[in-house]
């Protein structure tokens, strides 16, 4: 029998989200993998490009299966990455753990190495750090960034509606959450 396995919040615990895959879903057994989204932006112990790749590979793997939805994070970093407003209605600074893991601790220290020789007030190096991340992964690792872009907001089935955080129904509008 197949199974449907819903996942949210992985927050870059790629090592706790590959042992549920490998313990639980059962891909060859016909299981389903729905992802909703918070792939980034952990702790200490989260990862947010092994996530990212991870999630990546699987999809490539199993596009037939798994799901991949995009969250408010992904939201968030994606904009980031292209450089264009969010639909969301608040905006953060996605935090230098997610952006430092996604290249070697050489280069996240030759960035700020750059960056504080160009500016000396923290607000200005802050700034030219998050540009020259953000170029240097746009570069570095396309692929995952273009995948990123393109991750629906939600999935329906029959019976069902996946989504990140949740739909509000608006009587009058009884589809508008499909645009937000």
């Amino acid at each position: 029998m197949a199974y449907i396995y819903a996942i949210s919040d992985i927050h870059g615990r790629y090592d706790l989200l590959q042992e549920i895959v490998h313990t639980h879903v059962d891909f060859d057994q016909g299981d389903q993998l729905i992802l909703l989204g918070d792939y980034v932006d952990g702790d200490q112990y989260g990862n947010a490009y092994l996530t990212l790749q991870y999630i990546y590979n699987l999809q490539l793997t199993y596009p037939q299966q798994l799901i991949v939805l995009r969250g408010n994070h992904e939201e968030w970093l994606s904009s980031y990455l292209n450089d264009r407003p969010t639909d969301l209605n608040i905006s953060i600074d996605i935090s230098f753990h997610t952006l430092e893991s996604f290249m070697s601790e050489e280069q996240f220290d030759c960035i700020y190495q750059k960056a504080s020789l160009l500016y000396h007030d923290r607000y200005s190096l802050l700034q030219e750090m998050y540009k020259q991340c953000q170029k240097y992964i746009v570069q570095k690792h396309e692929r995952l960034v273009q995948w990123l872009e393109q991750l629906p907001y939600y999935y329906e089935t029959k019976h069902q509606i996946f989504v990140n955080a949740g739909l509000k129904i608006i009587p009058e509008q009884p589809q508008i959450w499909q645009k937000v």
